[in-house]
């Protein structure tokens, strides 16, 4: 007798396939729309406007993807003044997890290029640096010493 398994459905909470003959079952709602930054990104000493910033650039060129937004724009979408999108820009480039390249063409208006620094290879080390440091941390398990009485 064979059991019946439902299909993926988006928007479904549960689903259930059959694989090689086990049962997998995934209770979780469907992950796409989300953001994914660094853990590293709250370790740079940075204002919460430069975070802010730097979520904004992340959610809207993601990894590998470019937006083409004015100052006064973004700093509508985050709540602030143009002023302080460009402190905040030139926070995140000081912190090395931006990088600017400015051109200008024949009419002599500034294009600004920005680019999203690939930190994900310092943010794995320093995770792995720290599970040292707390794996270090730990009290010593202390060994039972069992005797055998005669």
């Amino acid at each position: 007798m064979s059991e019946t398994v439902e299909p993926y459905v988006v928007g479904k909470s549960v689903s259930n396939r059959r694989k090689s003959g086990v049962l997998i079952r995934d209770a979780s709602t469907p992950h796409d729309y989300r953001t994914e930054i660094p853990n590293i990104i709250l370790e740079r000493g940075l204002s919460s406007k430069e975070i802010h910033l730097y979520l904004f650039y992340k959610k809207v060129a993601g990894d590998t993807g470019s937006c083409y937004y004015s100052m006064k724009n973004i700093g509508k979408a985050i709540g602030c003044s143009p002023t302080t999108v460009l402190k905040a820009r030139k926070g995140l480039e000081k912190a090395g997890v931006i990088v600017i390249d400015k051109t200008t063409d024949e009419r002599n208006q500034q294009t600004v290029y920005v680019t999203i620094a690939d930190i994900w290879p310092e943010n794995h080390e320093c995770g792995i640096n720290k599970a040292k440091v707390n794996k270090d941390l730990r009290p010593p398990i202390q060994k039972l010493v069992t005797k055998k009485i005669q």
